[in-house]
């Protein structure tokens, strides 16, 4: 059903000119009260008035236009933006309720504020919005020559998708609801190309973010592959070949290409993770990457310090102080020819090499991280019942997020890498094409190496 929403002026011929084009099946009336007498008054409201080109005692609208089902709505105080506003969105989100409801708003009528609200409620709900208006020599009323147009809003949707709604939902690090908006964006007809280039590029960000955050490092890099020269993704495109080279290391699979890193890209990337999901409050799994980063860092280093798989340690390749230890009775497995050994284990045998700067770590805090960690047991998603809260993960990340700190401190000697999507720039002006020269120097990114 076609629902017409207008506001009530003083002038009822743009309200006539409006429903007789538009044809509805029902039409809603929000007025004020001085101006309901033009929608359903007694005798004839709509009185000879050459400026409002309004017929000679005139009835009211309801009997002019004689339509299938109407509303009236009549605001209180029509120059009270909060009760407009308010009033207004709650009439479209009921009409919106009903099967098959087809919406369109006319704001020529009524005072500023009303048909500022209509506007700005319509603009929310991506409702089709109309103007009746007349030749522009006439600027003191909308007459009987008037005429009802469309008004194009594709470009402020993009402005304020842009502008708002797409930096909000990075901000939150919800990178796939961002993409999610950009293609609905991208699918919009009349859409300026330049508009249209800029959407499409932030796609590729978005798209690359959404695949990073699940780890799929190889879909990242591939969304961003083509763009690689663009300012915006270069310093992603860095960062996810010093990823992927460090991860095809710990594969022992050769790299695509061989950047310089420090082989801890991994386990960064773990940290970051985890402390996204906790911004959105999904602590179970911000500790369930914090875990999992603890795990990486004394596989890696252990891997590429001495050579050592946690999976099948041999025990001749334990340092003999902390072999009975770690061994605990167990035989080697037949079919691997070494021992299993697990995270808290893996930081016992790194502590048993002399100068190690992670077992060094571990020592004096092998207590506090066997209690974060036998708490991080009890939680939902490891072994037990309840599911962590935030107070919860600030003491699992606490005692397991400051020893991961350090430790890779001490083992790259530099800091945590910047948090994604980094610094953002005004989206609006993002150039859709890359720079045409190699110096990058003062471009503005939007995602730092």
């Amino acid at each position: 059903m076609r629902t017409l929403v207008l506001t009530v002026g003083c002038s009822p011929a743009p309200i006539a000119t409006c429903v007789t084009a538009l044809r509805p099946d029902r039409v809603v009336f929000l007025c004020s009260s001085a101006s309901r007498h033009l929608v359903d008054g007694d005798g004839q409201p709509c009185e000879h008035d050459a400026e409002h080109d309004a017929a000679p005692g005139s009835p009211c609208l309801l009997r002019q236009l004689n339509p299938r089902d109407y509303e009236i709505v009549e605001l209180a105080d029509p120059d009270d933006a909060t009760e407009c506003y308010l009033r207004t969105t709650r009439v479209l989100d009921t009409l919106r309720t009903q099967p098959g409801a087809e919406i369109l708003a006319d704001y020529t009528g009524g005072t500023k504020t009303m048909s500022a609200c209509l506007v700005a409620a319509a603009l929310d709900r991506r409702i089709p919005l109309y103007l009746t208006s007349r030749d522009r020599t006439h600027l003191r009323s909308v007459g009987a020559d008037s005429c009802s147009e469309r008004v194009e809003t594709v470009a402020i949707h993009a402005n304020r998708a842009l502008t708002a709604w797409v930096p909000g939902l990075l901000e939150t690090y919800d990178y796939q609801g961002a993409l999610r908006l950009l293609q609905r964006l991208q699918a919009e007809d009349h859409l300026r190309d330049e508009t249209r280039g800029r959407v499409g590029l932030l796609q590729n960000v978005c798209g690359a973010l959404e695949a990073w955050d699940r780890f799929d490092h190889a879909l990242a890099r591939k969304l961003l592959g083509h763009r690689w020269q663009h300012p915006l993704v270069q310093g992603l495109c860095h960062r996810l070949d010093r990823l992927m080279a460090a991860r095809a290391e710990i594969d022992g699979q050769p790299a695509e290409s061989s950047p310089s890193h420090h082989g801890y890209e991994l386990v960064w990337d773990l940290v970051l993770n985890a402390r996204r999901r906790a911004a959105q409050g999904r602590y179970d799994d911000a500790v369930g990457r914090l875990y999992r980063a603890l795990e990486l860092l004394a596989q890696v280093r252990l891997l590429t310090a001495y050579g050592i798989k946690t999976a099948s340690v041999d025990p001749q390749v334990i340092p003999a102080e902390v072999r009975s230890e770690i061994i605990g009775g167990r035989s080697a497995d037949p079919l691997h020819g070494g021992i299993p050994v697990g995270l808290f284990a893996s930081y016992r045998l790194l502590s048993g090499f002399t100068d190690d700067p992670v077992g060094a770590r571990f020592l004096p805090q092998a207590w506090s991280l066997r209690q974060a960690l036998e708490a991080r047991n009890f939680s939902l998603f490891a072994h037990g019942f309840r599911p962590l809260d935030e107070e919860g993960y600030s003491r699992f990340s606490a005692v397991a997020g400051q020893f991961l700190n350090e430790c890779l401190r001490d083992l790259t000697d530099a800091d945590l890498p910047p948090q994604l999507p980094g610094a953002l720039p005004d989206l609006t002006s993002i150039s859709p094409q890359p720079t045409r020269t190699g110096n990058l120097r003062g471009e503005q990114v939007i995602l730092q190496p």
